[in-house]
């Protein structure tokens, strides 16, 4: 959104600029006063190139492309006017007939349908072009009882009733614009990977209602705070008296502090009223607490273990309070005992673990504490900050000095007895949610703020010692005093304004971390800063990195930031300037490792010769346990994901194996009968025919499994795409010998053109574009009748940062694709209709397989036709520039070496090994063709001991099945490789296996293997890869 001074905001704009830290872009806003379907049209006609927040709809994924990651998370909400009980009850009867107002063609329509049906209640929809309109009507007119949006809105003086449909919603792009979707996806991984929380931050800042009235109650929870205010019932609630400024009485004996406030705030937030529990003192306030007198503890300490012991259930924390040390400014020496407080969380949990019994001295009162100290009595106290800084603005002696002991800090939220059902504790957590830090700020400034009365004479004195001694000149020296007091004043109120004037700064980056200080390099000293509502404390001190820091870094992390924080290092960042940024492990105040970050920032200042630098520290472990928690479900899911996909990888072994190795015998047993008839003279030809049908129906067979196991393999994630330099050329010129005599044959005309591709040498994966260029090539020519013409085009459409994006273009003059069926297309088993089907075959998957690889490739993929007078595909790739001038061939590139009829392997001998006996019978026959000698082992086992127990030189080669009883193929390589064999490292093994993916290919090799044939057995390729390792000779 934009305001009218053109400062703009939101959750998509913000999400823009997080991206812009990945992305080298320049954003020009356009179409913030237009309205969603406008804003969509403008996108559609170019006039703008991104837009946030989309969600996936059928329409929409046709009209335009989505980023791969979404970028948050959104529900449909129905709100009513603050106050309207009628659909609260959750009885969905009595939403029947309810005037419902709706954005005309708006996605959330459809989930309201859905879940009302859902419900069975009927409604009226009230449609508006107009979101503002929408609204102003629900609170203002009487048209309509409720509205129908997105959660990603604030809400004004409405209750929301129902949620529903949560569903994620992305960045869109023009469909074709594929080049700038692949670099958004590609930033918005970076982006999400670094910053897991992102999508929740904005959230929070953007969509968390501020005020009761806007709370996303659920039906429950209204109802019950509804009960209680027509009851009249006042909760029982209950704060410490003692412990002034959060919680104390004042003069009336009433409840008062910052607590108090802060619990009022609560109060009206949630609708709900308190009354507060007196107590005399702090153990009377404990052992009402302990006894469970209260219904709710509004300082309760977030200490879980402790709250469930007690009897309460505990909130999300609304506050955390550092500790702070006091103690005299003229004590130099060690804190060696303490002014502690009875019953309090900071004796029990800071001062006892830190200091022995025999030094702690325990005073009822903070201010018997404070007096203890003063008097001399013990060297320091510690309070939470604000009590600390009201001590510190009642000290007219000006004689106490304040420190902040970093990294310890206590939280306290709201605990409700387990008397009460949980719907009080959800209540109270969510009235506490959208309390902002500003207005918990505000009001402890309030409570600690520093006095601006005039000061007391006895003030005066302790400032100004001088005028004692000036007390028995007083009719000589009345003038100085008074000149002395009056300059005294100036000098105050100057300080008093010059506190101010930092008060902004300080208060802001103390705030905002966890220590703050400076180092001077020259002299080895440090000073650290602390402030409370305006008053900038700090402390001079001698400063060493091996004994002040690296002592509380944790093992792991000490040499690293010896290396940061190190003198060359930290003089080379003050001589340039500039800031350093790091994170670590260090002790807390509990002596816990816990995770902090580090700036530093070089300061140049122009009255000393050397320089120094600020730092600036902040825990991070809450961000670091969100992150881990975030990472650790991602490696949970991605295990899961792993453990469904190596399951479906097994099933597919199994099917493939079981499926060729029927498909082995059936083409085995053909090939082997056409040799037999070779020479036969009696109905040779008539035998001939009916097996070459046979094999080819065979093969046709193959075809279809083929294409079934590639879909399986491309919905189980297992296909990956190579990136390997190729010859463009080459493969245009394969698929062009292979097409040009299909197309001859069914009386079609083929032809080639490659523009601005001639010599292009590309990486990328040539395998499956040849794949996809055979599946679009293959359909044409089918679909094409006689006279017909088919034409492949590729051309260079575009050049940018080392990629080219090539159109391929496969056009048709065939039988057309009907407008009914273009929608289905891509579609897995999707066939234009039965008659085509039975025409033209095909499995309907060819196309889906075809869809699927052109995205995993990041390409698009688009089609037009007319029924009648043909089809056309276009596909657009991007694909590297090579720079090397060799390179993988791409598939087709080249002239293979012709099969040969003949070979003659001379009497060698091989060792098969193959449980299926009919395999086996198939195999044997084969190799005797090419005049091999074989024996056969009838598993793994039985293979390895007739190898060990052979002569040297007595088996040319090994031939193993990969899945077999007793021992499989795989072992059995490995036994054969680390046997004592004399040719246990030279031995030719091949794996001859209906195992055909390209892991189980990999997996022969890794096991040992030298090469992999797959089944059904092709002849002359099983003879070909034997060739390559034995020898032979080609009739």
């Amino acid at each position: 959104m934009e305001d009218e001074q053109g400062n703009r905001s939101g959750y998509g704009y913000e999400y823009l600029q997080h991206m812009l830290l990945y992305a080298d872009w320049k954003y020009e806003y356009v179409g913030y006063d237009k309205s969603w379907s406008e804003m969509l049209g403008m996108l559609e006609r170019g006039e703008i190139d991104i837009l946030t927040s989309a969600q996936k709809t059928k329409d929409r994924e046709k009209r335009f492309g989505f980023s791969k990651n979404s970028i948050g998370k959104s529900k449909t909400i129905v709100t009513v006017k603050s106050g309207n009980t009628r659909y609260m009850s959750g009885d969905w009867r009595k939403w029947s007939g309810i005037r419902v107002g709706m954005l005309k063609n708006n996605s959330r329509n459809e989930s309201f349908a859905a879940f009302a049906r859902e419900k069975d209640f009927s409604y009226v929809p009230v449609y508006f072009n107009d979101m503002q309109k929408m609204l102003r009507e629900l609170q203002e007119g009487g048209s309509i009882d409720a509205v129908v949006t997105s959660n990603l809105r604030a809400t004004s003086s409405e209750w929301v009733v129902a949620e529903f449909s949560p569903s994620p919603f992305y960045i869109i792009t023009r469909k074709e614009d594929f080049a700038l979707l692949h670099e958004i996806d590609d930033v918005l991984s970076k982006l999400q990977a670094d910053d897991v929380t992102l999508e929740e931050s904005l959230m929070d800042k953007f969509y968390t209602p501020k005020n009761g009235s806007e709370l996303p109650f659920t039906v429950e929870e209204r109802k019950y705070i509804e009960n209680a205010r027509r009851s009249g019932r006042r909760f029982k609630a209950m704060l410490n008296p003692e412990w002034e400024p959060f919680s104390y009485r004042d003069e009336q004996g009433r409840p008062a502090g910052a607590f108090v406030e802060i619990a009022k705030l609560i109060a009206a937030r949630s609708g709900l009223e308190f009354e507060f529990i007196t107590t005399a003192n702090r153990e009377e306030h404990l052992k009402k607490k302990e006894s469970r007198e209260a219904d709710i503890i509004l300082d309760l300490r977030c200490d879980y273990n402790m709250a469930e012991k007690r009897g309460y259930r505990l909130t999300n924390p609304y506050i955390h309070l550092n500790v702070t040390k006091l103690s005299l400014k003229n004590n130099h020496g060690d804190m060696k005992t303490v002014a502690a407080l009875r019953f309090s969380n900071i004796t029990e949990q800071f001062i006892k673990t830190y200091f022995h019994e025999k030094d702690i001295v325990f005073y009822d009162t903070q201010q018997e504490c404070v007096d203890a100290v003063l008097a001399g009595r013990q060297d320091c106290l510690f309070l939470y900050a604000g009590g600390a800084q009201l001590v510190m603005n009642r000290d007219i002696t000006n004689s106490l000095l304040a420190n902040v002991i970093y990294g310890w800090k206590t939280y306290y939220g709201v605990g409700v007895t387990y008397r009460e059902p949980p719907l009080l504790a959800s209540i109270m957590d969510k009235s506490m949610r959208g309390l902002e830090e500003r207005e918990v700020n505000d009001i402890l400034a309030k409570y600690t703020a520093f006095p601006h009365e005039d000061l007391s004479l006895k003030a005066f004195l302790y400032g100004n010692p001088l005028f004692a001694v000036g007390g028995i000149f007083v009719l000589s020296m009345l003038a100085i005093i008074l000149v002395l007091y009056l300059t005294t004043r100036r000098r105050r109120a100057e300080a008093l304004a010059r506190g101010r004037e930092l008060e902004r700064f300080i208060t802001y980056v103390c705030g905002a971390n966890d220590v703050v200080g400076e180092v001077d390099v020259s002299n080895g000293t440090r000073v650290l800063y602390g402030v409370s509502d305006g008053r900038v404390m700090q402390q001079t001190e001698s400063y060493s990195l091996e004994k002040d820091l690296l002592p509380h870094i944790h093992p792991d992390d000490c040499e690293r930031v010896g290396a940061l924080l190190g003198a060359a290092s930290l003089g080379r960042l003050v001589d340039e300037g500039g800031a350093l940024y790091f994170e670590c492990r260090m002790k807390n105040g509990g002596g816990q490792y816990e995770w902090f970050s580090y700036t530093v920032l070089a300061m140049n200042r122009e009255s000393v010769s050397r320089t120094g630098f600020m730092f600036f520290i902040r825990c991070i472990e809450e961000a670091k346990r969100r992150e881990d928690m975030s990472r650790r479900a991602l490696v949970d899911a991605l295990e899961s994901a792993r453990n469904a996909s190596n399951s479906k990888s097994s099933f597919l072994s199994r099917m493939s194996h079981d499926i060729r190795t029927p498909l082995n015998a059936i083409i085995g047993f053909t090939a082997i009968a056409r040799e037999s008839l070779s020479s036969a003279a009696e109905d040779r030809n008539k035998a001939l025919g009916c097996l070459e049908k046979t094999e080819l129906a065979s093969r046709h067979l193959l075809t279809i499994l083929n294409e079934v196991l590639d879909m399986a393999s491309i919905e189980s994630g297992r296909v990956k795409i190579a990136d390997v330099p190729f010859d463009l050329s080459g493969l245009l010129s394969s698929l062009e010998s292979i097409f040009s005599t299909q197309a001859r044959g069914n009386g079609v005309a083929f032809s080639v053109e490659a523009k601005d591709v001639a010599g292009l040498r590309l990486t990328g994966d040539s395998m499956r574009l040849d794949q996809i260029l055979m599946n679009l090539l293959s359909n044409a020519v089918k679909f094409t009748e006689k006279d017909g013409r088919v034409a492949l085009t590729a051309e260079v459409v575009a050049v940018k940062e080392n990629k080219v994006y090539i159109r391929f273009t496969v056009a048709d003059t065939g039988i057309g694709i009907a407008p009914e069926f273009l929608e289905h297309i891509f579609e897995p088993f999707e066939q234009q209709d039965n008659s085509i089907a039975r025409q033209y075959g095909g499995t309907g998957l060819g196309m889906s397989i075809t869809k699927n690889l052109v995205g995993m490739m990041h390409g698009a993929i688009s089609v037009s036709s007319i029924v009648g007078e043909g089809s056309s595909f276009s596909v657009e790739l991007p694909f590297g520039i090579s720079e090397e001038n060799g390179g993988e061939p791409a598939i087709g590139e080249g002239t293979p070496e012709a099969a040969a009829d003949k070979y003659d392997f001379g009497g060698a001998r091989l060792l098969l090994a193959e449980d299926n006996e009919m395999n086996m019978e198939i195999a044997s026959e084969i190799l005797k063709s090419g005049g091999f000698s074989v024996d056969w082992a009838k598993n793994g086992e039985e293979a390895v001991r007739l190898f060990e127990e052979s002569p040297a030189g007595y088996y040319s080669a090994i031939l193993l099945d990969i899945q077999m009883p007793v021992m499989d193929g795989y072992e059995a390589a490995r036994r054969i490789r680390a046997s004592r064999h004399q040719e246990a490292a030279s031995a030719v093994i091949i794996a001859m296996s209906a195992n055909a993916f390209a892991e189980d290919v990999a997996a022969s090799l890794a096991a040992g293997m030298n090469d992999h044939v797959a089944k059904p057995i092709d002849p002359a390729y099983l003879f070909r890869t034997l060739r390559k390792y034995i020898g032979g000779k080609a009739g």
